[in-house]
């Protein structure tokens, strides 16, 4: 089994041509009915990529990581039966956040660090500065001792995480509106330089929105998001992907002789990367 020789960049297309970086990647000359595992690994991180823990494919799978980290190198592994059959790996790069429902990865939105534009959120110059790394461990009085005994698994993730942002603009206050009240984890998907959180931040907590008229007037939305990191949400997405709907109404007008014509020159492994290439033809 092989896999292929990198992972790439999600081209832009369709109805998707504004959104989230994600990657591509392409596994082949697989045995009919295997079942692989998909990981990714960066900067110490690592976890099965959502939606591909339990991968069924049969000689080509292609695979969307909607939740790909960013400024940073990633390595994808494939396994079968636990045991390692290949990597790959790509830098993608991105000059801003991104923070997204990991069920929806669609309606990312982009945060940028030192401005506020119209379309993005803004972070606060005081988000990601502090977080909490409680001791879940137990102590007990022990007979003829002023010590008590102390017992301890590990340290648990950051907690108390604050992530304040601003924005200026009804179309991105109702999408994060929207956002909020349909995922209960958030999924921030953070610059290196915000070195206090992991490469993928599942946050799980309250958002606060607040509505403030700030000098000229000016109609600003204060967003705080206070929460604790969470694990991953491995669920495949719902979202975020071309379905069987849309490749149905592009190719409904033609007929297969003129399918097959115009797509002539296209191979199987093209179709897999963009259902909708028939546009572009």
């Amino acid at each position: 089994m092989s896999v292929a020789e990198r992972v790439e960049y999600v081209e832009e297309w369709g109805e998707f041509s504004e959104g989230a970086p994600r990657t591509r990647l392409t596994v082949y000359n697989v045995p009919d009915g295997s079942t692989l595992e998909l990981r990714w690994s960066s900067s110490g991180e690592s976890g099965p990529v959502q939606g591909h823990r339990s991968w069924r494919v049969s000689g080509l799978g292609i695979a969307h990581d909607w939740a790909v980290p960013l400024n940073r190198e990633v390595t994808y592994t494939v396994l079968v039966d636990g045991q390692v059959q290949s990597t790959a790996s790509i830098t993608i790069e991105s000059d801003v956040a991104w923070i997204q429902d990991p069920l929806h990865p669609d309606g990312a939105l982009p945060v940028h660090s030192t401005r506020i534009i119209d379309g993005m959120l803004l972070l606060d110059s005081k988000a990601i500065s502090t977080a909490t790394y409680a001791n879940n461990g137990t102590s007990a009085n022990v007979m003829g001792s002023r010590y008590p005994r102390f017992s301890s698994g590990l340290r648990s993730a950051a907690s108390d995480v604050s992530v304040t942002m601003w924005s200026d603009d009804e179309p991105t206050e109702t999408s994060f509106r929207t956002m909020v009240l349909e995922a209960p984890v958030l999924l921030l998907r953070p610059l290196p330089r915000h070195r206090l959180l992991p490469p993928l931040a599942y946050i799980a907590g309250d958002v606060t929105e607040d509505q403030r008229t700030v000098r000229l007037g000016q109609d600003l939305t204060h967003w705080a998001l206070a929460g604790n990191l969470v694990q991953a949400v491995l669920q495949a997405a719902q979202s975020g992907f071309i379905t069987y709907g849309q490749v149905q109404e592009l190719l409904g007008g033609y007929t297969y002789g003129e399918v097959q014509a115009a797509a002539s020159a296209t191979t199987y492994l093209d179709w897999q990367k963009n259902p909708l290439i028939f546009s572009n033809l």
